[in-house]
Formats: C-alpha cells, structure tokens, sequence
C-alpha cells in the first residue's frame, strides 16, 4: 500500500494444494504465492509503480495463529531502478 497515493501497489494470494498425487500438491497447505510483476501493456502487464525512497508504505501479513506451527513469514522483496 502506498499510504502517500493512497493506492494499492501489489496484493499476493496463496495458492492451495487440493491433495492430488502430484508431489509438492499437499491438501490445505500453500502451494504457491504468485508475484506481482509490472512491465509492457503489450505483455499484458500493469506499469511499473514509482516506489520513493522518501515514501510511506505498508505490508500487511494475515495468518491464522490457532495452532502454532513454525515457518510462518512476511517477506517484502522488491527490485527497482534509480530514475
């Protein structure tokens, strides 16, 4: 979330193993967490956001805590260009 612009930069949703007998597809467990990617309208992707060194942003991770279980991260990764 970008709070100066008020806009939302990047929102990831896991991807959930429905229990096949493919290996990695464990039932109820994240699978996978698809990127957010930027780049050209003519690949179909959205322009790349303006991220400020002087910006306010915020990352926010929701996880049910119920039962305890270890690994459990938020992760903000981003890779940009000085322009």
């Amino acid at each position: 979330w970008d709070a100066d612009a008020s806009m939302l930069i990047c929102r990831n949703e896991p991807t959930l193993g429905s229990g096949t007998d493919a290996v990695h597809d464990e039932k109820g467990f994240v699978v996978g967490i698809a990127p957010c990617l930027w780049g050209e309208d003519a690949d179909g992707l959205r322009p790349p956001p303006l991220i400020r060194l002087d910006g306010n942003y915020t990352s926010i991770k929701r996880v049910n805590s119920t039962h305890g279980h270890w690994g459990v991260m938020a992760l903000w990764q981003c890779r940009g260009a000085y322009v």
